[in-house]
């Protein structure tokens, strides 16, 4: 009977143990189907090569060219000065000596029929004029110029921006190659000779306006002044009275 007993126990206690063993295979199993399943979904999500973009067929009909920069040298601040944009289309520019006081800048660009040209700028630091963009038809030769006027306000290192746009007919309004180019601008302050010929100009223009002014005010005084009849000043003359002087 003891013997019985045992051996009952002993099954017992395997049962436990193999069920033990199936359960934990089967967790086993349900956690490597998650990871398995959360790196598919990553792998898809997460993609980092992306399929290339077609080639743009019209960019294929845009031309060589070459933008070229002209300005001076060192601006100052509150004087006016012109700036120059040219485009070369199908051809370069011709190389040109250094010109005393102007700087030149050439890049390389590329060109469509037309071309929209902007230049930018702090609008703390220069004021240009036009402000906004133009667009003109660009021919095969160098021919093509922006022009604007351009009036700095603060001295120092400053950077003017010159944004070229390439347009093609077939397709208005598509900008087909946009480029900026950044220009180092150098701007001087005003000459001390300049600044107290200006102080002294405003003077005389102050005291100019000052003496107008004193000048009206005594011409409405001279109007308004009430002039003097006849009948007024015989009244006031003193009145001589009979003379004693005996005739006899």
């Amino acid at each position: 009977m003891v013997c019985l007993c045992s051996a009952f126990l002993t099954l017992a206690a395997a049962c436990e143990k193999a069920s033990r063993s199936v359960s934990n295979n089967a967790d086993t199993t349900s956690v490597a189907a998650d990871t398995s399943r959360a790196m598919d979904g990553h792998r898809l999500t997460g993609d980092h090569h992306p399929r290339a973009r077609p080639p743009d067929v019209a960019e294929g009909e845009l031309s060589r060219g070459q933008v070229r920069y002209e300005g001076p040298d060192t601006m100052v601040v509150e004087s006016p000065a012109t700036i120059i944009v040219r485009l070369a289309r199908g051809t370069t520019f011709v190389p040109t000596p250094p010109v005393p006081g102007r700087t030149v800048v050439t890049a390389e660009t590329k060109m469509g029929d037309s071309a929209r040209v902007c230049l930018h700028g702090d609008p703390a630091a220069f004021t240009i004029v036009p402000t906004n963009c133009s667009t003109q038809s660009v021919t095969s030769n160098a021919a093509n110029k922006w022009s604007w006027n351009v009036t700095p306000h603060q001295s120092g290192i400053r950077s003017l921006q010159v944004q070229v746009m390439a347009l093609l007919a077939r397709m208005p309004g598509k900008v087909e190659f946009d480029s900026t180019y950044s220009v180092v601008v150098l701007v001087a302050p005003r000459p001390l000779l300049t600044r107290v010929g200006d102080f002294l100009k405003s003077w005389q223009g102050i005291l100019a306006s000052l003496a107008a002014i004193v000048a009206s005010i005594a011409a409405i005084l001279k109007l308004f002044r009430k002039p003097k009849r006849p009948s007024d000043e015989n009244q006031s003359a003193p009145v001589s009275g009979p003379s004693n002087t005996d005739s006899g």
